[in-house]
């Protein structure tokens, strides 16, 4: 059985596109389906990197400012993934993510506003997965830079109220570096 950190020898393609022609041995990659797909090593390291920047936590369902339903994210994502946030509509920003609440996947972002963070929830989630005002809710969310994953946030972002001043750090959403 091959340990994760074998990953960390390979040469970095990060700069070179490899299109995989052939099925390599068994011994190249833990995930030969990936190969299959035509994802490259470097690939294939990075999504083990944005696996691993899951996080987990429970928060309550909550109405926020202008009646958008919330949850307040209990950590910094800045801090947390080492990434500047994204910009959105307006003089938004925020992390675009990808997720799960109680099970059922969703895109998103999260949002800052009064030095705290959120997640919209919107009604199409909460009915998929059966939620209402006060229930605590699991979720799991990682960041992405998927071109789904930004429209989604984009679109979101226009029912919040815009800072007065755009964050200046916050980067143009092409310059992203995950993995999709």
């Amino acid at each position: 059985m091959r340990h994760d950190d074998e990953f960390d020898n390979l040469p970095s393609f990060r700069d070179t596109v490899v299109q995989v022609i052939a099925t390599p041995p068994s011994s190249w990659c833990r995930e030969p389906s990936l190969v299959d797909e035509g994802y490259t090593l470097h690939h294939m390291k990075l999504m083990k990197h944005m696996e691993t920047n899951k996080v987990r936590f429970e928060a309550e369902l909550i109405e926020g400012h202008k009646g958008v339903t919330v949850v307040l994210v209990p950590f910094d994502p800045e801090e947390k993934w080492s990434i500047k946030p994204v910009r959105l509509v307006g003089r938004r920003h925020g992390w675009v993510v990808a997720g799960s609440l109680n099970g059922i996947a969703f895109d998103g972002y999260i949002g800052e506003r009064w030095n705290r963070f959120f997640i919209i929830i919107e009604k199409d989630l909460r009915e998929a997965a059966n939620v209402s005002l006060g229930d605590t809710l699991k979720m799991t969310v990682q960041p992405t830079s998927s071109p789904g994953a930004l429209a989604k946030a984009m679109e979101l972002s226009k029912v919040t109220t815009q800072p007065r001043t755009r964050r200046s750090d916050a980067i143009h959403p092409q310059e992203r570096s995950e993995p999709r």
